[in-house]
């Protein structure tokens, strides 16, 4: 999906709808690997899963702070403004959904080491919902993937048709 600063869905085969926020996009464009010589960037998701509809937003995400691990290929979150940043959410009821990170490529393709850790985080996380959600941004195109905890699979989700700027409720 390119790029944009507007809302994108989601829908999970068999089951609820998935909302990224504008702002997600917005908070991402300045960490995007526009040349080789920048760096990784990477942060958690938050968000929260609506009780009456099963519809998931994700509509927040933490920046990388001067103690993670960041090179052009790599990035590790070890400062701990992630963890303040969750403590803060959960106050708001928003809560951990999954991680994002960016790929110096037009369209990102995820490497073992991403999948490496996304199956990790399906036996160790613990979200706001039954899913995790991995985002990676390239620096034309975005992908999001999401796991189920219960089948420990993981797969890319399509964004829902639209038409102009309507989605489409199939």
């Amino acid at each position: 999906m390119k790029i944009e600063i507007r809302c994108f869905k989601f829908k999970i085969q068999n089951g609820p709808i998935v909302d990224l926020t504008p702002n997600i996009i917005e908070k991402i464009i300045p960490y995007l690997q526009n040349n080789i010589n920048e760096n990784e960037a990477g942060g958690c998701l938050t968000g929260y899963q609506n009780k009456y509809t099963g519809n998931i937003t994700i509509n927040d995400l933490s920046l990388p702070g001067v103690n993670d691990i960041r090179t052009t290929v790599f990035c590790k979150l070890k400062d701990k403004v992630h963890k303040v940043f969750l403590r803060n959410q959960n106050i708001k009821k928003n809560y951990y959904m999954g991680s994002w990170h960016t790929h110096p490529q037009k369209a990102p393709i995820p490497s073992s080491i991403d999948f490496g850790d996304w199956n990790m985080a399906l036996i160790k996380d613990k979200t706001g919902c039954q899913f995790a959600f991995f985002i990676i941004f390239g620096n034309k195109e975005f992908k999001i993937w999401y796991g189920d905890f219960s089948t420990k699979k993981i797969f890319e989700l399509n964004e829902m048709r639209r038409i102009d700027d309507l989605y489409i409720k199939e």
